[in-house]
């Protein structure tokens, strides 16, 4: 049975993402951006543009049985996400002090952040403080494309951002969405045409 998509508001959001200080930066990347997490921890210091305007999202860290491979993208190609400005300061701050290899977010002995390790520490505990609905690491990434979508950003964007290989799978995932928008879009047109039309 495939899982609902759950999809934070924006107020939850950023209720959550504080309570998983020190890696509050890392949850607003997935929130906003839309980073899977093997993307998200596999970051280096070289991927964050301008101190933090953008991000280029070109490989991923994925951990087997305790250990780190670096690999390409899901769909292996590069691509470049925009940073909300709310959210380019703590990006580059992350970035200060460390060579352009260095992963941007790591534990605290400066290794590759273990996902059973982040879940238990961090990421369950925040949830309970913050009492948002239940969620996991890859609900973020439903939250920044949902959010983006109700902001009324077109299929092509979104597509982009998450680094889908086409953007039919990205209607796969979030057409009802859009459904909801051709309601409002008929809606504005009634109303924009209602004066003009007797």
């Amino acid at each position: 049975k495939t899982r609902a998509l759950v999809a934070l508001t924006p107020e939850e959001l950023t209720r959550f993402a504080p309570h998983c200080a020190p890696y509050e930066t890392l949850i607003l990347i997935a929130g906003l951006c839309g980073l899977r997490w093997a993307e998200a921890i596999g970051l280096q210091v070289q991927d964050i543009g301008e101190s933090g305007k953008f991000i280029i999202v070109s490989r991923t860290l994925s951990e087997v049985s305790g250990h780190f491979y670096e690999s390409t993208t899901k769909n292996e190609q590069t691509r470049v996400v925009q940073v909300p400005l709310i959210l380019q300061e703590k990006l580059h701050k992350e970035t200060v002090g460390k060579s352009p290899t260095d992963l941007v977010f790591t534990n605290r002995v400066g290794k590759p952040l273990s996902a059973s390790n982040f879940k238990n520490r961090f990421f369950e505990p925040a949830i309970k403080a913050s009492g948002i609905p239940r969620i996991t690491f890859h609900d973020l990434r439903h939250t920044a494309a949902s959010c983006a979508i109700s902001m009324g950003a077109n299929i092509l964007v979104v597509s982009k951002m998450l680094g889908h290989s086409d953007p039919s799978v990205t209607l796969n995932y979030y057409g009802h969405m859009y459904q909801e928008d051709q309601l409002k879009l008929a809606q504005d047109i009634d109303a924009r045409y209602s004066v003009l039309i007797i």
